[in-house]
């Protein structure tokens, strides 16, 4: 039930802010069910200023939301331009720019995440407001510190270069600039290419709009600047929409292209048979005309071509500190090229025929592409499906397994269980069994018609009873350390003869064949448990017998009036001889009280702690005299290191 200080996640509108917002409601509603709401300042709205708005509280009653997400506001960033730090494949960690498109919260851990889209991928990143630097977007579409590394630009001079660039493009305080190379503020600044093509977020529907850097730049300096357009540059109302994205009806993708297009997420692309889907237009032309079939007019590549080819170009000058996956990228371009060219000066018939992939490759479904960015990190995460499977297969004795496609194809979305695989599938293999094993299966098709072959039969199963036994061994002794429990030396001596006699135990079983009684062991190494309690009564019993000796000890010496002699006491109050003869004339002119010279030990910086107020020593007595000889005073200081600080 919604009350005074509830939080809300408010759609765009509801503040003075573009975009998402979070809000605390204050008060009660009104006959008319309306209730003022205040903007909370977090996330990416946390510089604003203190909003009041009026709502119906039935239309937000259903977005609530904790504090402790609304304070943290990891939903404000959703639909907005943002530049953070990414590490590439095989790279260093750089500045990248990219959409938030959604997030999560999880209300267990308190923390948020968020969906950040790259251009070339979108991946789900740790919700950290410090790490997320909101920019507009036409600061997105230069992107002026793009792939400059994070120790090349710290995070003050990143925001220091969007500044300047934001202002020279826009005009403040300065003549606006529209020239792409013009805008290079710093030496660290490249050019953007203005033909790339990069997604935005329409937030008022939610969805994702790919344009031209071209084309954002010329709607923000153009139509949201006020100023002229060239000649010849048209301009929609939107920047969602560019005009060169209406296309020709012959560019419009067939019905079978849709239905490419258009793939469940639940099913398993690679079991999907293409079928042949007649066009109706084609059909009706076979039908009314004996006509030949011609070549194709070229009318332009699509804009999914374009777009393709754009987004590997922007990915290899992204990748330049790796140089193989530079020329991995560059196969790609120039079969692009191949295959374009081909194309073009080719014959085709009037029917369309089915477009088919290659066999041997692996195409997951939603569902495995899913679970797979789930379970995996680092350099994996931006592997493609076939460089992954091909990746493990290339490195196969680092992890020991023999990497059978179906194998790997399995790995990849672990399809353990009904889905066929089995942990006896990455049971060590040799080099000379993984050659056997190649001869007898077909290492290439990754597809589904390569199934799994049948599982290694179980003949051992290994038993790590000895990491067991040490890790029940340290978390025993680490309990025994924080408790109460007795560390005399007579204690710890019995400890240690306990611990020995179990792990003597342990080996006698191993030596007899006695698994059962081996894996027992560790159960032993337990405050609770019989064994320890009898050992830890003994230690007790022992301590206890040992302090009514001597207190016993104490009683008799007070009755006889005895001093503690050097065989019944330990440590420093035991008594002990004087350090060697005294020179006469020192002991001639030492203090003295009571017929006793005074202790000089008890003078020097080193002191005498006695015992009961009386010297260790016979025959000295402490005591700070008014004077001392000189005399004694070099001797101290030669015997002792000098006088106390008090007698200097």
């Amino acid at each position: 039930m919604s009350t005074a200080g509830s939080f809300y996640y408010l759609r765009p509108g509801t503040f003075d802010v573009l975009g998402y917002s979070y809000g605390k409601l204050e008060g009660v509603a009104s006959r008319r069910g309306k209730v003022k709401i205040n903007l909370v300042l977090s996330g990416r709205w946390a510089n604003e200023k203190i909003q009041v708005s009026e709502v119906t509280l039935a239309d937000i009653t259903e977005r609530e939301v904790s504090k402790a997400e609304a304070l943290q506001g990891p939903g404000t960033f959703v639909g907005g331009a943002i530049c953070t730090t990414r590490v590439p494949l095989g790279g260093v960690r750089v500045w990248a720019y990219g959409l938030v498109t959604g997030y999560q919260w999880s209300t267990h851990r308190q923390e948020g995440t968020v969906d950040v889209n790259f251009g070339d991928s979108t991946e789900t990143v740790p919700y950290q407001a410090d790490n997320l630097q909101d920019v507009s977007v036409e600061i997105y579409a230069l992107r002026p510190c793009a792939s400059c590394g994070t120790s090349a630009v710290m995070p003050r001079e990143l925001k220091q270069i969007h500044e300047k660039v934001y202002k020279k493009f826009n005009g403040a305080d300065q003549i606006a600039v529209r020239n792409v190379d013009e805008l290079v503020v710093d030496a660290r600044v490249k050019p953007v290419n203005e033909a790339a093509i990069l997604p935005i977020f329409d937030i008022t529907n939610s969805k994702l709009c790919h344009v031209s850097v071209k084309h954002i730049l010329d709607h923000v300096f153009y139509k949201d600047g006020n100023r002229p357009p060239p000649a010849g540059l048209v301009l929609n109302d939107s920047i969602f929409t560019a005009v060169d994205s209406v296309t020709d009806v012959v560019n419009t993708p067939t019905q079978l292209e849709l239905n490419e297009s258009v793939n469940d997420g639940l099913s398993d692309s690679e079991d999907d048979e293409v079928q042949q889907v007649p066009n109706p237009i084609t059909t009706r032309r076979n039908e009314t005309t004996d006509e030949p079939p011609r070549k194709r007019r070229r009318t332009g590549d699509s804009p999914h071509a374009v777009e393709a080819a754009d987004r590997l170009h922007e990915l290899r000058l992204r990748c330049q500190a790796d140089q193989a996956l530079q020329a991995y990228i560059d196969q790609l371009i120039s079969l692009r090229r191949v295959g374009t060219a081909v194309e073009r000066s080719s014959l085709i018939s009037l029917t369309p025929r089915p477009v088919s992939e290659d066999n041997s490759q692996f195409r997951p479904s939603g569902i495995q592409s899913r679970i797979h960015q789930t379970l995996v990190h680092g350099n994996f995460s931006y592997m493609t499906p076939q460089q992954f499977i091909e990746h493990v297969q290339i490195h196969w004795n680092r992890y020991g397994l023999f990497p059978h496609p179906a194998v790997l194809r399995g790995l990849f979305s672990w399809d353990f269980g009904t889905r066929g695989l089995s942990i006896m599938h990455f049971v060590r293999v040799t080099e000379r069994e993984k050659r056997d094993s190649v001869r007898r299966y077909d290492m290439s098709i990754l597809s589904r018609k390569n199934s799994l072959p049948a599982p290694s039969s179980v003949s051992e199963f290994s038993m790590p009873v000895v990491q067991d036994l040490f890790t029940h061994v340290l978390k025993f002794l680490v309990e025994l350390r924080v408790r109460e429990m007795p560390n005399t030396r007579r204690a710890l001596t019995e400890l240690v003869e306990w611990t020995d006699e179990r792990v003597e135990l342990f080996r006698v079983h191993i030596a007899d064949g006695a698994i059962t009684l081996v894996a027992e062991i560790k159960t032993q190494f337990s405050t609770s448990h019989e064994a320890f309690l009898r050992v830890n009564q003994m230690i007790l019993r022992q301590d206890v017998e040992a302090a009514l000796a001597e207190a016993n000890t104490a009683v008799t010496r007070r009755r006889t009036g005895e001093q503690p002699s050097a065989t019944s006491t330990t440590g420093s109050y035991s008594k002990r001889p004087a350090r060697g003869p005294v020179p006469l004339e020192v002991l001639k002119a030492l203090p003295k009280q009571g017929g006793k010279a005074v202790c000089m030990r008890y003078l020097s910086r080193e002191g005498c702690r006695g015992w009961n107020g009386k010297c260790r020593v016979d025959g000295r007595v402490h005591f700070k005299p008014a004077v001392l000889e000189d005399v004694v005073k070099q001797y101290i200081e030669k015997k002792y290191g000098g006088l106390a600080a008090d007698l200097e």
